[in-house]
């Protein structure tokens, strides 16, 4: 008998021992019933808060559970009036919180402002975990709610867009996922919000439209798709947008230069592609802090652009270019051979997407129907890329200083049922197959060019004695001069080799290569003509740069007539490479190289142990031709890795490139 008293005894000290070892942490801390200054009720949710995240092991812990006079405890503040007194904001950022933050926190219903970012110097291992309380969505008087900096997971709660009065949200930097929530369209009083470095997906939804007072927006690294969005433009406070980092595809949208106030912007390393029209572009130069590198973007190097240096870190392109539809390649042509920038009226040529929005361009759909430029100081010569306009039904070029010969290409332009060409300085033969369509049209005036005329020939004769205001001529047409086409020019080595090709034999007739700088023009060398109808020549010691070329055609008496230009880039001897960039890079890096002359190119990545990991490209590049290598496999691991260039066993350049997961 006495054994088993004696062992009922040591069980129940035992048990009160392990009673004692559960809440030795909690002894030390005065209860919420020894509290009056707040409600019970507000209290026992500030001791949920501090033993579900760790408090005993908070930076600083000043006043809580050991003073009655919460109102004083850190990061606590209450109303100064009343009683019991209500909590209007808690302040634990920085203060090394863990574990879960409770639901409970919805019952502090005066509650203000909830700051805990978990953010501060050096890296920070104890952070809250686990979802987002759906119930913190309660708090309608809430205005601040910072909880970024933690390891939350799971999506966003739709319950936040019920936070009529927020105008700070910071969900930064956890590890949440799902879409932006569809009721933030809600939260209309939004002044800041910082969603980034979480792994957000789908589109930007056009919610943000609805956020009028949004100031800054950060949605940068995660993982959005889709294009920006156009309702972005909308948000005409905004005075920061960061989008980098994500995966946002298309062209930049024109509604972005409605930001007026905007001072600091990134769309970085996404998948943007696409020439910025000229709005966007002179917008986004004047942008203080402006980043769009690690894109497909680029700035067109055009006549439009002249007065633009680099935008947003993108430089000028040659082959970048704003217009890309089926009519964009005969307009852009028409401009460059009338001398577009010295227009009367010129507004939107080269510069928006839109075609048919351009002056004097009206359309059907997205082609090209009417050109109209009357009175509008259009020069040079009509080039043959007029011809590629086949759907164009009204022409009217009257009234300029357009000269030379009229292009046999226009006679390819069956729909045309007004054409008026009259008072500019054209001259030559008219080309039967342009009388004839002229003949059939409703509208045709050629008229008030002097230099211009009918040969009076039998098939001209069957349309009339008289052809679009211009009679028959028996002095017309006695230029030996032929149809230049096809002219091209291929790049080398310092050098630049031109072709083209005539309608017919060119015996006695010459072919100057001429060399366009600026407003200077120098004869490179001639050709002369002969039976056969193709030609080619060499331009040689050319300097890298663009060099511009025209071909004209002098017949003995004089009489001569020239092509349109063509421009070609030459680049350095040897390969020019730039990047890689960005460096360091999250996602991919790339390198940009260009060969100024024939040789083999190989380029590999090795780690930093030396083992070659990938090997980037081996052959040899087109000449003058730029290309790009990008570098960042999905499943590549973070570190420290060399991309080494190498030519005919000899290395060119390596670079160190840093990939941060």
């Amino acid at each position: 008998m006495s054994r088993v008293i004696s062992f009922s005894i040591t069980a129940l000290v035992l048990a009160a021992i392990g009673t004692l070892h559960t809440t030795s942490a909690h002894a030390q801390f005065q209860r919420c019933p020894l509290i009056t200054q707040i409600s019970l009720e507000e209290c026992r949710t500030l001791e949920k808060l501090f033993f579900d995240t760790d408090g005993p092991n908070w930076i600083n812990i000043r006043g809580w559970l050991r003073s009655n006079q919460p109102c004083e405890w850190y990061g606590v503040t209450c109303l100064s009036e009343g009683w019991p007194r209500r909590i209007t904001k808690i302040d634990l950022s920085g203060n090394d919180l863990s574990g879960s933050l409770p639901g409970e926190l919805s019952r502090l219903t005066q509650l203000r402002e909830l700051r805990i970012d978990n953010s501060g110097p050096g890296h920070r291992f104890r952070k809250l975990t686990g979802n987002l309380p759906a119930v913190l969505g309660q708090l309608e008087h809430l205005e601040v709610l910072l909880l970024g900096n933690n390891d939350f997971t799971g999506s966003i709660p739709m319950e936040y867009g019920n936070l009529a009065s927020l105008q700070q949200l910071s969900l930064a930097n956890n590890k949440l996922t799902g879409p932006v929530p569809e009721s933030f369209a809600e939260l209309g009083n939004v002044r800041r919000m910082d969603l980034s470095g979480n792994q957000l997906a789908g589109t930007i939804p056009d919610v943000f439209a609805a956020l009028t007072s949004l100031e800054d927006l950060d949605l940068s690294s995660n993982l959005f798709t889709g294009p920006v969005p156009t309702a972005l433009g909308r948000l005409t406070k905004l005075r920061s947008l960061n989008l980098s980092g994500n995966a946002l595809t298309g062209a930049l949208p024109d509604t972005l230069a409605n930001l007026s106030r905007l001072i600091w912007l990134s769309l970085a390393d996404n998948d943007l592609a696409g020439a910025l029209p000229l709005h966007t572009a002179r917008f986004a130069a004047g942008i203080n802090s402006c980043s769009l590198s690690g894109n497909q973007l680029c700035i067109p190097d055009n006549p439009v652009y002249a007065d633009l240096e680099p935008v947003c870190g993108l430089p000028k392109d040659g082959t970048c270019r704003v217009c890309a539809g089926t009519d964009c390649d005969a307009l852009e042509a028409v401009f460059a051979a009338t001398g577009g920038t010295a227009w009367t009226t010129r507004s939107d040529w080269l510069a928006t997407r839109d075609l048919c929005r351009w002056h004097g361009v009206s359309c059907t759909g997205d082609r090209v129907t009417g050109l109209h430029l009357a009175d509008n100081a259009v020069s040079g010569r009509l080039p043959g890329a007029l011809g590629e306009l086949v759907l164009l039904e009204e022409l009217n070029l009257s009234g300029n200083v357009l000269s030379g010969p009229v292009p046999d290409s226009l006679s390819t332009l069956t729909a045309l049922s007004v054409v008026n060409m009259s008072d500019n300085q054209l001259s030559g033969p008219v080309p039967l197959a342009v009388a004839s369509l002229g003949s059939r049209a409703q509208v045709c005036d050629f008229s008030g060019n002097p230099g211009l005329c009918m040969p009076d020939q039998p098939d001209y004769r069957a349309f009339g004695p008289n052809i679009c205001g211009i009679s028959l001529n028996t002095l017309c047409g006695e230029f030996p001069l032929v149809q230049v086409s096809g002219l091209r020019v291929e790049p080398q080595e310092q050098a630049a080799r031109l072709y083209w090709q005539t309608d017919a034999p060119a015996i006695g007739l010459r072919f100057d290569v001429e060399i366009i700088t600026g407003q200077d023009v120098s004869v490179a060398g001639s050709v002369h003509g002969k039976a056969p109808t193709t030609y080619s020549y060499t331009v040689e010691n050319l300097h890298s740069g663009p060099h511009t070329f025209q071909i004209r055609q002098i017949s003995p008496t004089g009489a001569s007539v020239v092509t349109d230009p063509l421009t070609v880039r030459l680049y350095e001897p040897g390969l020019t490479i730039t990047g890689p960039y960005p460096n360091p890079f999250f996602t991919r890096t790339q390198l940009s190289l260009v060969a100024g002359s024939e040789l083999p190119v190989q380029v590999d990545v090795f780690d930093v142990t030396g083992r070659r990991i990938q090997t980037l490209y081996r052959g040899q590049p087109a000449l003058h031709v730029p290309w790009s290598l990008q570098f960042g496999p999905a499943a590549l691991p973070g570190g420290t890795y060399f991309i080494r260039v190498l030519s005919q066993n000899a290395t060119l350049q390596t670079f160190q490139v840093q990939h941060v997961r």
